[in-house]
């Protein structure tokens, strides 16, 4: 896969990654200073030291209370629109204490609306954030997304509580909470303008609303997976995903002990290992483990995430808890923590990733709601009752029995997740191939409907990670396909990577991935003349079953042209099939036919009329289920009135000129999807008819003229004056039709042009020839 590919790629290549990971990052700045700025309003407004634990139990309480149902509420609607409305709720709660502090009134309950009110915004936001990644991000890119986002939240947490300081010195406490009611407007505008992105930018995000306000996604994963809305359901769901329900109660204890270590670290750091300094360089060794676990996420690559994880929580936080509790010295306390953060930073963001990938969409954010619930209830009760549990056990046996009962909780997870991991990776083994099976019934279904034959290899659709598709029209760099997205078919406008070896083309089999084609599948057959720059060839179109040669008998059958397109047709590896079109404005059609007969040998007759409805059924026939067929003529041929006799397509028919020429009706190639199951490719009328041939296509379009020309006394006959000519010959006794053969000397004089053109050397050889006969012509006279 290139580089631009999804598998190596960053997320940041993506607009819409970039513009949420944009506003997550102010955000994250904003959320670090509130703790520190709600501390001074708490001590401001009261002096019996019960403000910040009024104030944290608003925040906590309600954040805790709703955040269930904040998950609820994502899963059913619009995650971009949750996001705003939380966001617009912790904005409000920001401008009460400002407008208390500016006016001088502020007062305890302030504070506590305000904090309550914030942990109504926060319980909402989250989930919604947890659900929403997966639709910006492409799931190989997930982990890497979750590792920047941790990274700057962490960023934002330690660089917080120093800049609340600075702003509170600077300003006051209303400058603070202004700083952070500016850091939501930004967020604000970020989600916004992710929501007004076009489609094709946000490919993944599935934004689309059904009209109930849910999203289509939503729709789709609660119709496949039959998961109904509701908090419980969503808890429901986790027996389905061992990995994710063992991993999520295991962090319940790890949680709990690492809210003690917050609690015990201080008072042990100065009464057992010489002083309070002690604990700052251990809190210091923590969060720099944290940055640096929350960096190296973005590049581990794991196969087995949840055997990681489990090893990580069971083994390396029990041995931080003993080595603590064992009072060793600084250094290997502090690399201890630092290792312990790493690897525990890893673990919790492949297990974010972990399930963001295993979980449906329709539940994702319910099952983001329970893990944010069980963290919330947690962390409250390590901190109230690590102190009194100390004081009780002692410090040290206390930090003991938390790692004995983390490793405990862990072998219990082991237990129930891999004795029958090899009886569940059997059943899903057959569950998988039964179900890929399925899936690629369903996909070949699908891709027949875009003109796939029956029967045709579908491995290039698993070459590289995306969704297969085909393209119906080309605009420059940027392309119109449609996409196999779940069981239906889409439509969107892509990119083109700038690494694909070959320029797509109207009718390429295409994967595409987030916002760009990545890959091409193969061709089977391509329909292609000189590049009217003169350089190079022009492939028209690609993939087609059959090719109709388009000719109007309304001003009288054009043979040559017959011929010149019958080469191309057959050079192209498709069936060509003669259509002559209104069949109406003449006397006797069958002479026509006679004569097309003679001079596309082997291809079948059809006459036609758009205004009387002849031949259009034969027509349907052909252009059958599982078929791609183009139609090739000059404009004015009668081809869009033709498409708008089989399908009432309202392609604009332009007045054909007195010269029986129309001016170009249709100025695009373009894919149609008709009724008899088919696909038609209609090209624009050809104003410049060069054509790349090759002898096959000579070959069967002059059958009699290659049949005869075997008799001839050179092999190297140019059918012109050589002695033994059978060509001419057969021209004499009228075995061969003397335009067929003038015909043919034509484009064998083109085919040799165009040999020189792609032959620099030869062309100039050529022209040196010319010269010279030029001169001597000159020095005759």
């Amino acid at each position: 896969m290139t580089s631009q590919s999804v598998r190596s790629g960053s997320p940041f290549r993506l607009s819409s990654f970039r513009l949420y990971y944009l506003g997550q990052s102010i955000s994250f700045l904003g959320d670090g200073i509130v703790p520190m700025t709600f501390a001074f309003a708490a001590l401001a407004v009261s002096d019996s030291g019960w403000g910040m634990p009024i104030v944290l139990l608003s925040l906590w309480g309600t954040r805790m209370l709703l955040i269930a149902p904040g998950g609820n509420v994502s899963d059913k609607y619009n995650r971009v629109t949750v996001m705003i409305a939380a966001d617009l709720v912790r904005l409000l709660a920001q401008i009460i204490p400002v407008f208390a502090f500016i006016t001088n009134t502020a007062t305890l309950w302030h504070l506590g609306i305000s904090a309550a009110l914030y942990g109504v915004g926060t319980a909402f936001y989250i989930p919604a954030s947890i659900g929403l990644l997966p639709r910006i991000v492409p799931k190989e890119s997930l982990q890497k997304a979750n590792s920047w986002i941790e990274l700057t939240l962490n960023t934002g947490l330690l660089a917080g509580p120093a800049l609340a300081t600075v702003l509170v010195s600077l300003g006051g406490i209303q400058t603070a909470l202004l700083f952070d009611i500016a850091t939501f407007l930004i967020s604000i505008a970020c989600l916004s303008v992710l929501f007004r992105l076009p489609k094709g930018q946000l490919l993944t995000n599935g934004l689309e609303e059904s009209d109930d306000g849910r999203t289509a996604e939503s729709v789709n994963d609660e119709k496949e997976n039959e998961i109904p809305p509701g908090f419980l359901n969503g808890l429901r769901l986790l027996p389905r995903y061992p990995g994710v329900l063992w991993l999520m109660l295991l962090s319940c204890p790890v949680q709990f002990s690492i809210a003690s270590i917050s609690v015990l670290g201080p008072i042990i750091a100065r009464d057992s290992l010489g002083g309070i300094a002690f604990w700052a360089g251990l809190a210091t060794a923590l969060a720099a483990g944290g940055l640096a676990g929350s960096f190296l996420a973005g590049w581990v690559k794991v196969k087995k995430p949840v055997l990681l994880v489990l090893v990580v929580l069971t083994i390396c936080q029990p041995i931080q808890l003993v080595l603590f509790g064992l009072g060793l010295n600084i250094i290997v306390l502090a690399v201890s923590f630092a290792a312990t953060a790493i690897l525990v930073t890893i673990a919790g963001i492949l297990f974010d990733t972990y399930v963001q990938i295993t979980v449906p969409d329709s539940a994702l954010s319910r099952v983001g709601s329970i893990e944010q619930t069980l963290m919330s209830v947690m962390i409250p009760i390590g901190f109230a009752v690590s102190l009194p549990m100390a004081q009780w056990l002692g410090s040290s046996q206390y930090l003991y029995s938390l790692a004995a009962i983390i490793a405990i909780c862990g072998l219990i997870a082991a237990i129930f997740l891999f004795p029958r991991q090899s009886r569940i990776d059997e059943s899903q083994t057959r569950m998988t191939q039964r179900s890929r099976e399925q899936q690629m019934t369903a996909l070949r279904d699908l891709l027949t409907q875009l003109g796939m034959p029956t029967g045709a290899d579908l491995n290039w659709t698993t070459r590289d990670e995306g969704r297969p598709g085909r393209i119906v029209a080309m605009h420059g760099r940027q392309v119109e396909v449609m996409a196999v997205r779940g069981d239906a078919l889409e439509h969107v406008v892509l990119d083109l990577s700038r690494n694909l070896a070959t320029t797509p083309v109207t009718g390429d089999w295409v994967v595409v991935n987030a916002d760009r084609v990545v890959s091409l599948g193969g061709r089977t057959t391509n329909l292609s003349r000189p590049d009217p720059s003169g350089q190079g060839v022009q492939v028209l179109a690609a993939n087609i079953d059959h090719v109709m040669i388009v000719l109007s008998l309304e001003r009288g059958l054009n043979l040559k042209s017959l011929e010149r397109l019958s080469v191309m047709a057959w050079d192209s590896g498709a069936l060509p099939i003669t259509v002559l079109t209104k069949a109406d404005t003449v006397e006797n059609p069958a002479e026509a036919v006679a004569e097309a007969a003679l001079a596309a040998p082997g291809t079948e007759i059809l006459l036609t009329s758009a205004l009387t409805g002849r031949g259009l059924d034969r027509l349907r026939e052909i252009m059958a289920v599982g078929t791609t067929t183009t139609m090739l003529g000059a404009s004015g041929a009668g081809k869009t009135s033709l498409l708008n006799a089989l399908e009432d397509i309202s392609e604009k028919v332009r007045e054909v000129n007195t010269s029986g020429e129309g001016r170009h009706a249709t100025s695009a190639r373009r894919l149609y999807q008709l009724s008899s199951g088919g696909v038609l490719l209609d090209l624009p009328g050809i104003r410049s008819l060069d054509l790349l041939a090759t002898e096959e296509g000579m070959e069967e379009t002059f059958v009699e003229i290659a049949e005869s020309a075997l008799r001839c006394r050179f092999h190297d006959c140019e059918h012109g004056t050589e002695p033994g000519c059978a060509v001419q010959e057969s021209v004499k006794v009228g075995e061969i039709l003397q335009r067929r053969l003038d015909n043919w000397h034509k484009i064998r004089r083109e085919m040799s042009y165009q040999e020189r053109k792609g032959d620099a050397a030869l062309m100039a050889k050529q022209r040196a020839e010319w010269k010279n006969m030029t001169k001597s012509h000159r020095s005759r006279k």
